[in-house]
């Protein structure tokens, strides 16, 4: 799919659609509890719908009625079913349900398609040994069969540098054991992802403390406490709005609703970008507003939040002065290789940005030529090149740009006025 994004041309307020981060760990929770569980507010992404047939593969079914989401109790399948998760194009499902389905099978085949074959799952997986996890494929890729798992309750130790998904995915499996266990999670990076699972968690009665900093410990008790019903809320999602927020600080006001203004979500640090760039903004009544601003350069680290850094890259090519943004490391092991694309995609606009080591530099006060920008099957690269388009005299084509289903199922219609 190609589309032309016109100049200024985009909705004064919107909605921001449900966060696929939590709606993913409530229904790896609503599995793993079993229990009949009502998500009052859901999204339609195609990594949010990956997760919704992971757990009916694995034994909870559900339906929607009334706009919302209900998941029915989790049902028993025979002892030689042998489920197959399929996890589309979504890294997390491919890493969170791999934990919570060993909790309930020992034999389960893990299987891909897209963008994320082109990613190294397979060094995640091997990290899985130490817990009592058994796997096997062809060519160090999907699909993986793991076979005579067996996860127990201990003291255990895992490199968190890389993701914190896993570590997600065993939080959630080790409160499920009969037994107290200890994991501590060394060179951790996304932290705040980590807090959302232990936030999920804790909604769902599980208990456990936790202690963050370069190593984050996690005590984890086995006894649940029960709760009166299993209804939920699933607040609105920072990492897709984020480029929208953008829009608003560069081009018009824009009024957002559905944000939770005390999110764990990590990109909710695009208000921290804002106020170093001077990017004035307001809340009222659960609803956040942008005001276009004189936007300045920054420097910024977003080594815990890197899904944001496409979108503060496009905030950084306006704003006055020179821009710095540190973790573009991060970038790597993505649906693209992701500081490449930026840099060689945005070029075609006329754009430069420079890369030194785990920093990237933006000069400020560029102006866009027409260019057709490939997204190269990343929904962040598409969202960001649409704002890209936006603020340009004379647009921006971006092709493969339906990729942004992956995230926000209906972005451009929401976004873009006609």
């Amino acid at each position: 799919m190609e589309i032309f994004i016109k100049p200024k041309s985009f909705n004064r307020e919107i909605t921001a659609s449900a966060s696929k981060s939590y709606e993913q760990r409530f229904l790896a929770l609503s599995l793993l509890t079993g229990e009949k569980t009502v998500l009052k507010s859901f999204g339609n992404s195609a990594d949010v719908i990956a997760a919704r047939n992971i757990i009916k593969t694995l034994g909870c079914d559900f339906f929607i009625k009334n706009n919302k989401l209900i998941i029915k109790k989790r049902k028993q399948f025979s002892d030689d079913y042998i489920p197959t998760l399929d996890c589309g194009e979504s890294g997390l499902c491919a890493r969170l349900f791999v934990p919570v389905a060993a909790v309930l099978y020992k034999n389960f085949i893990v299987k891909a398609s897209g963008s994320l074959l082109n990613r190294n799952i397979y060094e995640d997986y091997k990290s899985l040994s130490d817990f009592g996890f058994n796997f096997s494929s062809e060519n160090n890729n999907f699909p993986f069969n793991f076979y005579d798992c067996e996860l127990k309750a201990g003291n255990y130790k895992i490199d968190g540098k890389n993701s914190s998904q896993l570590v997600s995915g065993l939080l959630m499996a080790l409160s499920c054991l009969p037994e107290p266990s200890v994991l501590k999670v060394e060179n951790a990076v996304s932290i705040k992802y980590m807090q959302m699972t232990v936030d999920a968690l804790q909604r769902f009665g599980f208990q456990l403390i936790d202690e963050y900093g370069e190593t984050c410990n996690f005590k984890i008790y086995p006894k649940r406490l029960a709760l009166d019903n299993y209804k939920f809320k699933i607040e609105g999602d920072w990492s897709g709005i984020s480029n929208v927020l953008v829009a608003g600080a560069l081009i018009q006001d824009i009024k957002v609703k559905g944000l939770n203004q005390y999110s764990l979500q990590a990109d909710k640090a695009i208000l921290e970008v804002f106020d170093l760039a001077g990017v004035r903004y307001k809340w009222k009544n659960s609803v956040l507003k942008i005001f276009k601003s004189r936007v300045n350069s920054f420097e910024f680290d977003a080594t815990n939040c890197p899904d944001l850094i496409p979108a503060i890259v496009i905030l950084a090519v306006f704003a006055k002065g020179k821009s710095l943004i540190h973790g573009i490391s991060r970038l790597k092991n993505k649906e693209s290789s992701r500081a490449e694309v930026l840099q060689k995609e945005l070029a075609k606009a006329g754009i430069t940005l420079q890369i030194d080591g785990d920093a990237m530099i933006i000069q400020g006060e560029q102006k866009p030529n027409f260019a057709v920008l490939d997204s190269n099957g990343d929904h962040r690269m598409a969202m960001a090149f649409s704002i890209l388009g936006l603020n340009s005299e004379n647009g921006i084509k971006i092709t493969n740009a339906d990729v942004v289903e992956k995230s926000w199922a209906n972005y451009y219609n929401e976004l873009i006025i006609e």
